[in-house]
């Protein structure tokens, strides 16, 4: 039953990434993935019937270059705050208080 495992994420998630996008309610996530299936199985396939295929080299390149910039950021902040700082770099119990290194750590680790 889907009201069952909403309400299990609702009581156990955790209480300061509430107000992260799409993280206040698993509704929302669920809308997005039938918003996104509906598209690519309908709405796409008939915009796209009798046009050719785009050229996508260029976005692809484009986007590319943004994840190895975000990648190397992700990189730079989990080093600068955690692995150098204040966490060990072998497993260690997840930091539920709202101290300002656990919440730093929390709020790149999103991506």
């Amino acid at each position: 039953n889907i009201t069952v495992d909403v309400d299990y994420v609702l009581k156990y998630g955790a209480p300061r990434v509430i107000s992260y996008p799409l993280m206040d309610s698993p509704y929302k996530t669920y809308a997005g993935v039938i918003i996104f299936l509906i598209y690519i199985k309908i709405i796409g396939p008939k915009m796209m019937k009798n046009r050719n295929p785009y050229d996508l080299r260029t976005p692809m390149l484009l986007y590319n270059i943004v994840l190895v910039a975000l990648s190397g950021w992700m990189f730079y902040r989990f080093a600068a705050y955690g692995w150098f700082n204040n966490f060990s770099w072998i497993c260690e119990p997840m930091d539920f208080s709202n101290n300002d290194a656990a919440v730093k750590v929390s709020d790149f680790n999103i991506f």
